[in-house]
């Protein structure tokens, strides 16, 4: 249904609670999709923060970031659809917080992807490595099913190899002399 097509009536009902139950902890439903989506990023943004002090070296910061990306979306299977889908929902202060929770975590990946880039002294540019990692990692909720035949270990161990090939840039001068020729036809 979506956080725009549900009334809190909905969820009171959902909930099997009268509306006043829900308007005693919150003046409306920006309050409560505030709530739920904070906690959920600020649990995902600690975690990472904490464990991430345990590696040395960047390629297994990213190999935490993405098992802990996707360890989310299959422990929190909804609570993924929310943050995909409704986060744009939010508006005025809440959008600005969660919207600088969302540049914390944005920060830690790209420090992790700049460290990778300026070990293997590749020219990938750290914006759209960043980017693209995330695109890849967001989208799952959309595709992945952990109860098929991909293990949610296995999948990240794929995502890892996939960016860290891309990061070392050993394919970026092929690639490069490819498309120059391409166009040149």
């Amino acid at each position: 249904m979506g956080y725009e097509r549900t009334s809190i009536r909905d969820i009171a009902k959902a909930l099997g609670v009268p509306n006043s139950a829900l308007y005693y902890y919150f003046q409306n439903k920006q309050e409560m999709l505030f709530a739920v989506v904070d906690d959920l990023m600020e649990r995902t943004i600690r975690n990472l923060e904490e464990n991430s002090e345990a590696y040395l070296d960047e390629e297994n910061k990213l190999a935490l970031i993405i098992e802990s990306h996707i360890r989310f979306y299959v422990e929190n299977p909804y609570a993924g659809k929310v943050l995909m889908r409704d986060f744009n929902c939010l508006e005025g202060e809440h959008r600005d917080v969660l919207k600088n929770k969302e540049l914390r975590y944005i920060n830690c990946a790209r420090k992790v992807i700049g460290g990778i880039v300026e070990h293997y002294g590749s020219d990938i540019d750290v914006n759209v490595a960043t980017f693209s990692l995330f695109g890849m990692l967001n989208w799952i909720y959309h595709w992945y099913d952990p109860r098929g035949r991909v293990s949610p270990e296995h999948l990240a161990g794929s995502f890892v190899k996939i960016i860290l090939t891309g990061l070392e840039g050993k394919f970026s001068q092929e690639l490069h002399r490819e498309g120059s020729r391409g166009r040149d036809r």
